[in-house]
């Protein structure tokens, strides 16, 4: 049988990503000693917390609704296999990926890296809403692509 996913499924995968994300950055703040890298990290862990609330404004705003269209099994097969692989969807995984992190650059490459991440699989799931609702979808990728410029800047300035 087809999994649909509605709306409301879609921005709590999105507030657990960012979750994970703070607790990640929030994390590499315990772990480190230095200070630029504290700062950088604190920054990063404001933002996660930042992109919590705007999604749950988001989640609060939504209408459950019926799926209407019918997509095929593989396609949902995908996306389930898309957000299983992701780390930041899973519970309490902010802090476990924050363990072996050696420097600022490091943790910004590897936030880099999720923040791509969801992104794509935002991308994925805005194909299995109805159309009223992939302006939402298209509002938590912007949120992504913005926090994606500003890791890129910041790595751009630690090295």
């Amino acid at each position: 049988m087809t999994r649909n996913y509605s709306i409301a499924e879609i921005l709590q995968i999105a507030v657990q990503i960012e979750k994970n994300g703070r607790d990640f950055y929030e994390e590499l703040v315990n772990l480190s000693y230095d200070e630029q890298a504290i700062k950088v990290f604190t920054y990063l862990a404001q933002e996660e917390e930042r992109h919590i609330a705007v999604f749950k404004k988001l989640l609060d705003s939504v209408q459950t609704y019926d799926q209407q269209e019918v997509y095929p099994d593989e396609y949902f097969s995908y996306l389930n296999k898309l957000a299983s692989e992701h780390v930041f969807t899973q519970e309490n995984k902010g802090k476990e990926a924050a363990n072996g992190i050696e420097d600022p650059v490091e943790a910004v490459d590897l936030g880099i890296k999720f923040e791509e991440e969801s992104i794509s699989l935002f991308q994925a799931m805005k194909k299995i809403v109805s159309k009223d609702n992939q302006n939402v979808i298209d509002i938590l990728i912007m949120q992504e692509q913005k926090h994606l410029k500003d890791l890129s800047n910041l790595k751009d300035v630690l090295e």
